[in-house]
């Protein structure tokens, strides 16, 4: 082979598909060509791509041609052409000895990632995802091991808001953009943060939307108190605000005051607790971290610190 035909291998990405012949060709290229070496090991570096078992007598043969070749030495090298010759030819042998090690012996290999950062055990030759993120810094570990909601399953991420927040109102719709892309065994959660007695009012006509079957409700509530400044701080206000969505006002009180609608709201004053909730929006993740904002340094980022976290416990649980 020339260097033209390395060229071709490279571009075509077949470095890994060559036939014995043609490997034993660019063996010998590369041992006597610098400039063609290099690029064939930048390029498994950038494509994570395994080296194939050296053929025998390899390292021999690349360090018995090392001394021969003309290699030109750049002008300010004060080094010996044969020192540099038997650099390149020793760093090609070890680097086609790791590779066939790896592959040998099951040396931990870089896992693939998929779109969320879990592991794809189909794609083994891709870079392994790098974990960003710290803890104390970007997020704390809880000291729970609750169990998941109530009809959870998998990985549950669990969102702390209030309606009278202007941070989780901003926030709300790049949270449901994130949602979307979750996988599949993963699940949001969304739970009132209960600071003050207003906001214990607003988890009931949460939950009082949940058990009338009136999700959409979700962001009608915060349209109604962020955007036209109505604080819904009584139940009458909000008898009125839900009869504007068909629910008539004795459907209303009866879920408003059911027992249903009071259990969640104390599990929800106990999650509070439990994870010592101080700011919203807030995240946990699968019941065992917690990142915010003021954690992470921004919406933004905290939803990326859940991706990370989200992915860490996908690979453990595979």
């Amino acid at each position: 082979m020339n260097c033209a035909d390395i060229g071709s291998v490279l571009d075509q990405h077949r470095t890994n598909s060559l036939t014995a012949a043609e490997r034993s060709n660019a063996d010998s290229h590369l041992a006597g060509c610098e400039r063609c070496a290099e690029q064939w090991f930048a390029h498994h570096a950038l494509a994570s791509e395994r080296v194939s078992g050296p053929r025998p007598g390899l390292f021999a043969d690349i360090v018995g041609g090392a001394g021969s070749a003309n290699l030109e030495p750049a002008p300010r090298r004060k080094t010996a052409p044969w020192v540099s010759g038997v650099g390149i030819a020793a760093a090609i042998a070890l680097a086609a000895v790791i590779g066939w090690s790896l592959r040998q012996f099951g040396a931990d290999a870089p896992h693939a990632t998929d779109a969320t950062g879990a592991v794809d055990p189909t794609a083994a030759d891709t870079p392994a995802r790098v974990e960003r993120f710290r803890e104390g810094e970007h997020y704390v570990q809880l000291a729970t091991t609750r169990p998941a909601p109530d009809g959870a399953d998998g990985i549950v991420i669990e969102e702390f808001f209030m309606y009278g927040c202007r941070h989780c109102y901003a926030f709300e719709g790049r949270l449901e953009q994130w949602t979307v892309a979750l996988p599949q065994n993963a699940t949001l959660v969304l739970v009132p943060a209960i600071f003050n007695p207003i906001a214990r009012l607003h988890a009931q006509a949460f939950y009082t939307a949940e058990v009338l079957g009136k999700r959409e409700l979700h962001a009608a509530l915060y349209e109604e108190v962020n955007r036209n400044r109505n604080p819904l701080d009584s139940e009458t206000a909000l008898e009125a605000f839900f009869g504007r969505f068909g629910v008539d006002g004795g459907t209303f009180l009866a879920a408003f005051e059911s027992p249903e609608v009071e259990a969640r709201v104390r599990r929800a004053e106990e999650l509070n607790r439990e994870y010592m909730i101080s700011a919203t929006p807030s995240l946990v993740v699968d019941r065992k971290f917690l990142t915010s904002p003021s954690l992470a340094g921004s919406a933004e980022r905290m939803l990326a610190v859940a991706d990370e976290l989200v992915a860490r416990e996908r690979e453990r649980r595979r």
